[in-house]
């Protein structure tokens, strides 16, 4: 089980199903390059490097039995298991790109085990997708950070936990909460340290929460309003 989550916000574009599913694979792809994801991706006992085309065709069958009134799960792709019985293998990632008709969200979700997550993993997933499509906002955050720990409403605003990306240049002098601060693509990557940490870490949570109060103070953190109109870093809050 995963309690590790990677979530990322597109500027979104309308796409077909088949478009949509194409453009995920392309990121799938990508994705495995990195190498916690090594061992590939599978839909319903499916991998992706085996068959491509009946890999899609099960994404179509998931996608069906969500009933999903406008939303497009493009993928729900989880680790390929190779040889080992399903009931034996705990999944070490999983992935959801979800394109919901309704509301225009295109979205990724990346669920990890914590000890494959290194901040160079985290880094190279984040340049990854913002070299796939247009970004607006990236969180890395163990499951339960933003119910319990996140020191702005998390229900209005996207904070970004232990790591995460924003659609701004920023310095150090900006943001001295920030451990590692890097510039990627027309953004910045930040983190509040090297190391992964669980919310049992207080000192560590803590951390996370002076930095996104000092994004929330820059009006660096996005609304979730502003991210469903696919206009955030293109315009004011």
């Amino acid at each position: 089980m995963t309690d590790l989550k990677l979530h990322a916000n597109f500027r979104p574009r309308p796409m077909s199903w088949d478009e949509g599913s194409a453009h995920a694979v392309l990121l799938l792809r990508e994705l495995s390059e990195i190498s916690i994801f090594k061992s590939g991706w599978e839909i319903l006992g499916t991998a992706l490097n085996d068959d491509e085309a009946a890999f899609l065709e099960k994404g179509r069958i998931a996608q069906e039995g969500e009933g999903s009134n406008g939303r497009l799960f493009f993928m729900i792709a989880g680790n390929a298991r190779g040889p080992v019985p399903p009931f034996l293998r705990m999944e070490s990632y999983f992935a959801t790109i979800d394109f919901d008709q309704n509301q225009g969200r295109l979205t990724v979700t990346i669920d990890l085990r914590p000890e494959l997550a290194t901040i160079d993993t985290i880094f190279e997933i984040i340049k990854r997708f913002a070299a796939w499509s247009p970004l607006q906002h990236v969180s890395t955050t163990p499951a339960t950070y933003a119910e319990y720990d996140a020191p702005i409403d998390h229900v209005r605003r996207r904070g970004i936990g232990w790591a995460g990306w924003v659609p701004f240049q920023l310095t150090q002098e900006q943001v001295p909460e920030a451990a590692i601060l890097e510039p990627v693509g027309n953004g910045t990557f930040l983190a509040t340290q090297r190391t992964y940490w669980a919310v049992q870490d207080r000192e560590a949570v803590r951390r996370a929460q002076a930095l996104e109060l000092r994004l929330n103070d820059l009006g660096m953190l996005p609304t979730r309003r502003v991210l469903s109109r696919g206009t955030w870093g293109t315009t004011d809050p």
